[in-house]
């Protein structure tokens, strides 16, 4: 039975998802319902995975091909994975994840709680594959790399790697023979070869004629953050890594490295913007506001300290009810300014281009900036205040809190992540909250500071 909903279009649109999301949650646990998941492309798997409920996600895990399952890993988030592997008894367990690339069945294993993942290896046939890399951190190359990979050695021919090759079905049939490696009796990685070349080579050529020896490696022990500015400073698709003695022992590749700067960056973006772990958007509705509503809490809270300064110069207000049409202005603008530091700030650390030596010469280029905005912004609000309310003390306040807010937003854009990064945390986690929180309160405060002290001169005839 064809379902209609669905088909491979240009003129696709999340319609024909939004259709296929409904009807398979509606006919599960039929199997027609699995074998309209099947019919779809790896991507749009991930994307209808993700719209369906908790309970069809585990339905799907617990029924679905091995092979789909494998390719769905490859596309999730660990955290994602193991919400619905947590029910799943060992066997299936140990399928799913003979089926799954070794680096990412290594993640999943790792992030298992409540379980003894030594049953769980017992079951797998790609155990030897698995096993060497539970023992490493997932900052490190170790904890980045796989161990599928077709090693040859150097004193075969071409004709004799092609015969080894017709045997890895696994290999071809997962794209991973991009590239081969030449090791030596040893298993000492001694270079690298396209395999494009095998097909215009002569059979008889040895391999070691044709492979490429000024390739670039990494340890195990290399951190994640080399591995990644290695890649993409040498536009490398792969990435072979080594033990201490040189011996090859897994690869780390562009489509993985891809996937965790990707992640990484929205995770980042979530954190900035007070969103508790990763969301999707047209995702569980009750999963979504387990998500937003702790930072929203934090945020009601740091809101308030702000509301107390305006509390504290009620009279002030109350004797100038202008004052409060310009209060908005002051806060929009110092939290548009600090978040335009600090998304830049917190870029530059994660892709590891700012270090300790930055710092100063950082800090006074962003105070610079907020000095010159400050200066622009200040007198075009201030000559606005002018000519609106007719003021010439109006807008004096007005300008001068705009400039100070605009510098507190720099320098708190800047030293804020900083000092995080400094204290080893995440320079993304609740940085946005903060700096607005600050740019709020001081802007808030020297503007209504100076208008109750304008205000005391004019009514004593001093101005």
């Amino acid at each position: 039975m064809k379902l209609e909903g669905y088909s491979y279009t240009e003129d696709k649109s999340y319609f024909d998802l939004d259709q296929t999301v409904r009807l398979i949650k509606k006919l599960l646990p039929l199997s027609i319902a699995y074998n309209r998941f099947h019919e779809l492309h790896v991507i749009d798997q991930v994307d209808v995975f993700l719209r369906l409920d908790h309970k069809s996600q585990v339905l799907l895990y617990e029924n679905l091909d091995l092979k789909i399952i494998g390719k769905l890993n490859s596309q999730l988030q660990v955290n994602e994975i193991i919400k619905v592997i947590n029910n799943i008894d060992d066997l299936r367990l140990a399928k799913i994840l003979d089926n799954t690339n070794s680096n990412i069945s290594a993640d999943i294993l790792q992030a298992i709680n409540h379980r003894d993942i030594k049953d769980i290896v017992s079951l797998m046939v790609k155990k030897e594959d698995v096993e060497p890399l539970l023992g490493f951190d997932e900052d490190i190359a170790g904890g980045l790399m796989a161990t599928e990979l077709l090693a040859v050695r150097d004193d075969f021919n071409i004709g004799q790697i092609l015969s080894v090759i017709k045997n890895q079905d696994y290999l071809i049939n997962n794209d991973d023979f991009s590239y081969l490696f030449v090791i030596d009796r040893q298993g000492v990685l001694k270079g690298i070869v396209d395999s494009k070349i095998l097909v215009v080579s002569n059979p008889n050529t040895y391999i070691s004629f044709v492979m490429k020896k000024d390739f670039i490696s990494v340890k195990v022990s290399t951190t994640k953050d080399k591995c990644i500015k290695l890649m993409k400073r040498y536009n490398l698709n792969v990435l072979p890594v080594t033990d201490h003695k040189g011996k090859l022992v897994g690869v780390i590749n562009l489509t993985d490295i891809i996937n965790i700067v990707q992640n990484e960056a929205t995770e980042d973006m979530y954190k900035m913007i007070g969103i508790a772990g990763k969301e999707h958007v047209l995702g569980p509705f009750w999963s979504s506001v387990r998500h937003r509503l702790p930072w929203l809490s934090v945020n009601l809270i740091t809101t308030i300290l702000a509301g107390m300064i305006v509390t504290m110069f009620e009279g002030t207000i109350s004797r100038a009810v202008v004052l409060a049409i310009f209060l908005p202005i002051i806060s929009g603008q110092g939290g548009i300014a600090g978040s335009q530091t600090l998304i830049l700030i917190v870029r530059e650390i994660a892709l590891g281009n700012i270090n300790s030596r930055d710092y100063k010469k950082l800090l006074i280029k962003e105070i610079n900036l907020g000095l010159v905005h400050g200066l622009i912004m200040s007198l075009a609000i201030g000559v606005i205040a002018w000519f609106w309310k007719d003021s010439f003390y109006l807008a004096l306040a007005v300008s001068i809190a705009m400039m100070f807010a605009l510098i507190v937003a720099a320098i708190s854009g800047v030293l804020i992540p900083i000092s995080l990064k400094i204290l080893r945390i995440d320079p993304a986690l609740g940085s946005a909250v903060a700096v607005t929180t600050l740019t709020e309160v001081i802007g808030f405060f020297i503007y209504l500071s100076l208008a109750w002290y304008l205000i005391n001169l004019i009514e004593k005839g001093l101005v």
